[in-house]
């Protein structure tokens, strides 16, 4: 057993989106801003990876994530939504907690551990990160380390 943290780059707390569109480009928008990406490359990006199958991963989380040739280093990003949006989940639960993970082209096992840790992570905290009024709480949520199977 080992120990896993997640501490997100960016946090927004009850993003207000009414669809997995605006959703995607706000997300787009606010990684792109922090790690001095085109926000059009990142949008396109994630879109090309949901053509291949919907990010939401069930019980209202979703994980979107791609990688950037134009990337030098991951990117993680944690929202929470003021109102729960439909995001194609394999269960038809609409999406009220998600974390984007945009990985840097020569780090494609960092990535893919840094997709599966974040997933481990919002399955734990599900109900505290749902709960959060704010970014305070986010961040409080995702203190303890979690204890993952190694």
């Amino acid at each position: 057993m080992t120990t896993a943290t997640f501490t997100p780059d960016v946090v927004a707390c009850r993003l207000a989106a009414t669809s997995k569109k605006q959703l995607l480009q706000q997300l787009s928008t606010m990684a792109a801003a922090h790690a001095g990406l085109c926000d059009r490359k990142v949008l396109s990006a994630i879109i090309s990876r949901e053509k291949l199958g919907s990010t939401g991963i069930g019980n209202g989380l979703a994980l979107p994530h791609a990688i950037l040739t134009s990337a030098t280093r991951p990117v993680t990003l944690l929202a929470t939504l003021e109102t729960p949006v439909d995001f194609g989940s394999p269960d038809n639960m609409p999406v009220e907690v998600m974390a984007l993970v945009l990985g840097a082209d020569e780090d494609s096992n960092g990535y893919l551990s840094t997709v599966n840790a974040v997933s481990r992570i919002l399955h734990q905290r599900h109900a505290q990160l749902r709960d959060a009024r704010s970014e305070a709480d986010i961040r409080s949520a995702l203190e303890e380390p979690q204890i993952v199977a190694a």
